[in-house]
């Protein structure tokens, strides 16, 4: 208190001192360049911006040019889609020109698929006749004002599902010159593997189809060998045996490939003597003129403030004279020199007892305390007495249900720590808590994916709250615009994942910022889970009834509309989304729509 009152005394000293008339003298210059050094300071502002202007002027026009490039995956198998990219660029106006994909046969000379549709292409890869698995996307863009037509071309191979499972090559890896080396393909049971009959091996299996090609590193090759093949070196060195095993039954290029190092004999490393040379120095830039011309502005500018420094110093300060200061400014002055340092702190006063409390409010808390049924059922005496009365006294039993206490779950957007609307949503939340009102309360900010509070401070998900609360009525403050899905393909949808959890919540109400008159698509596919409100007076009133009533969520896109019409009639809003917030005038037009106070508090 002793804080607050020192401080509202400054203050008052503060206004006074404003409302005072203010003298402004014009302090005297104690010195001044010379008439030649400022010439030559403009002359040499003039060269720099008459060199600029040449350099970007003298300039050709850069010449409109158009680039085709396509991207896609290099092979795929048949009935695979595969989407190739567009990546074409073009300065002018592309809508003038046109595009045509092709799909086409590198060994028979033709075009398979042809689409002028679509500016990626999606296709599915269709059967190969023959053994033509060698194919090429093509992309032609036809240039209308050049009468032209531009290319790119993509390799593209049709490969097996399937191709042969061969693990690795079992071999020596080192030999010397001479010796007979046997080496052999491996692979699982199931696929490769031999019997004998007759005194000869045969394969059965999967690799009963396939064919073996040896190359042995040496320029040998054994392109009608089997599973394993046996080779001599004749010289030493090192060398790399290949094994292709190719599926003759396979639609498209099937083929695998593994390798084995082998060193044959041994071998000494020696450098050669190559002499060292010195490398050149060369310079990577050529400066002109104007380059030593900005060196010799920066020079005069460095020399400008420093002569200008030195005349500040040469300058005496005039000693401070209190002789204007009144009595009560020195004795404010006195009594606190001792409190005029950092840090400050203003201790302003609590005016949170100056909030005025809605009727709205109250109503809607008693809607909030209203008791809903519970799933224990148990006698109603009142009901059996008359039942039974009425049979003749023939016992008949009635029952219904028991009610507890509605409990709530609020989830309120905090947007950042200085919201505004953050702190009036806590402070509604509050006061429906101070009126009885069963709630847990969450925080989240915009992103509807973590959620905290004081039990909570690293945050729940979504899921965790509904495992937590999934009997609680679900309460949000806040747009809730964080739901729609921003990759959703064609039509606007919201996140599926988060709307089948939130759909378990048996009553959902939404209290959002936004006004009915700017309500748009994301306002109606959020109606499909939640029941909208806005969060004003007026909307928490229709969220009252809604409560008493027990009413059910909108059907439909129709219903949804008479929704919206219904709260614009009601009430008498501006447009907050076409509406540029950088603008004083937008501003103050839209508080204005409300109260001439408004502006005032804005403005203070």
């Amino acid at each position: 208190a002793v804080e607050q009152a020192k401080f509202y005394e400054l203050f008052e000293q503060y206004l006074a001192e404003l409302r005072e008339p203010l003298v402004v003298e014009t302090p005297q210059q104690s010195w001044d360049l010379p008439p030649w050094l400022r010439y030559l300071f403009l002359v040499a502002i003039l060269s720099l911006l008459g060199y600029i202007t040449y350099a970007f002027l003298d300039r050709p026009e850069p010449k409109v040019e158009l680039a085709v490039f396509i991207d896609g995956p290099p092979y795929a198998s048949e009935g695979d889609t595969v989407t190739f990219m567009n990546r074409s660029r073009y300065a002018g106006d592309s809508t003038e020109l046109r595009w045509q994909w092709q799909y086409y046969d590198v060994a028979n000379e033709r075009v398979e698929l042809v689409d002028s549709l679509q500016f990626n292409w999606t296709f599915v890869v269709p059967p190969t006749a023959g053994n033509a698995w060698y194919k090429e996307v093509r992309l032609a863009v036809y240039h209308p004002r050049e009468d032209s037509v531009y290319f790119a071309y993509r390799p593209f191979a049709i490969f097996c599902p399937n191709p042969p499972a061969l693990d690795r090559i079992s071999g020596p890896r080192q030999t010397e010159v001479g010796s007979l080396n046997r080496f052999t393909a491996e692979a699982a049971k199931d696929v490769l593997d031999t019997y004998r009959s007759q005194g000869r091996e045969y394969i059965k299996g999967a690799a009963v189809t396939w064919t073996f090609t040896w190359d042995f590193g040496d320029g040998t090759v054994d392109s009608n060998g089997t599973y394993f093949a046996q080779h001599r070196y004749a010289q030493n060195g090192q060398y790399l045996v290949r094994l292709t095993a190719r599926d003759t039954t396979g639609s498209g290029i099937c083929e695998t490939t593994q390798s084995l190092e082998v060193r044959v004999g041994s071998e000494k490393a020696f450098l050669p003597p190559i002499p060292l040379q010195r490398d050149k120095l060369e310079p990577l830039a050529i400066w002109g003129w104007g380059y030593y011309l900005f060196l010799a502005l920066i020079g005069l500018a460095v020399t400008y403030y420093w002569v200008r420094y030195l005349a500040g110093r040469r300058q005496q300060p005039d000693a401070p004279d209190e002789a204007w200061a009144s009595p009560r400014e020195q004795a404010l002055k006195a009594r606190f020199s001792l409190d005029d340092r950092a840090p400050y702190f203003i201790p302003l006063r609590d005016q949170s007892d100056q909030i005025v409390v809605d009727p709205q409010q109250l109503r809607l808390a008693d809607a909030l305390r209203l008791r809903q049924e519970d799933l224990r059922k148990q006698i109603d005496v009142p009901a059996t007495l008359q039942a039974t009365i009425d049979k003749g006294g023939f016992p008949e039993v009635r029952f219904r249900y028991a009610t507890r206490p509605s409990e709530y779950l609020f989830l309120v957007d905090e947007q950042s720590r200085a919201s505004h609307l953050g702190q009036l949503f806590k402070h509604l939340v509050s006061l429906l808590r101070e009126q009885d009102v069963h709630a847990e309360t969450f925080y989240y900010r915009q992103h509807f994916t973590r959620f905290w509070n004081s039990y909570h401070p690293d945050g729940l998900s979504l899921e965790q709250l509904y495992n937590s609360y999934g009997e609680y009525r679900l309460v949000v403050l806040g747009d809730l615009h964080e739901l729609i899905d921003p990759t959703a393909a064609g039509q606007p949808q919201l996140r599926v994942i988060a709307m089948n959890v939130l759909r378990g919540w048996s009553q959902r109400l939404l209290l959002t910022p936004v006004p009915p008159v700017s309500w748009s698509y994301r306002e109606k596919l959020l109606a499909r889970i939640f029941q909208p409100f806005p969060a004003d007076a007026d909307g928490l009133g229709e969220a009252a009834l809604f409560l008493e009533n027990d009413g059910d969520h909108l059907a439909d896109n129709t219903a949804y509309e008479a929704w919206k019409q219904k709260q614009i009639e009601q009430r008498y809003d501006l447009d907050t989304e076409h509406r540029n917030w950088r603008r004083w005038p937008a501003i103050k037009e839209y508080l204005n729509s409300y109260s001439a106070e408004l502006v005032t508090w804005f403005q203070a």
